[in-house]
């Protein structure tokens, strides 16, 4: 059985996205809701991955 961490990865690379794009949408998002805490900085999502660190909400639902 995956971690959650393990199935994000495991989306994240069926959809063809590298850390960097992630990144750089959930940086869009923020923007839009005037908001960093909606951010998620490549170190975060590793550590979100392979680490079991649990996302705030705001960064769950970027």
């Amino acid at each position: 059985m995956f971690s959650a961490g393990q199935n994000l990865r495991a989306l994240r690379e069926k959809l063809g996205l590298t850390m960097r794009d992630v990144e750089t949408a959930s940086a869009r998002l923020a923007g839009r809701h005037h908001n960093e805490e909606f951010a998620i900085p490549p170190s975060r999502l590793s550590d979100i991955e392979t680490k079991g660190i649990v996302p705030s909400i705001y960064r769950v639902y970027s």
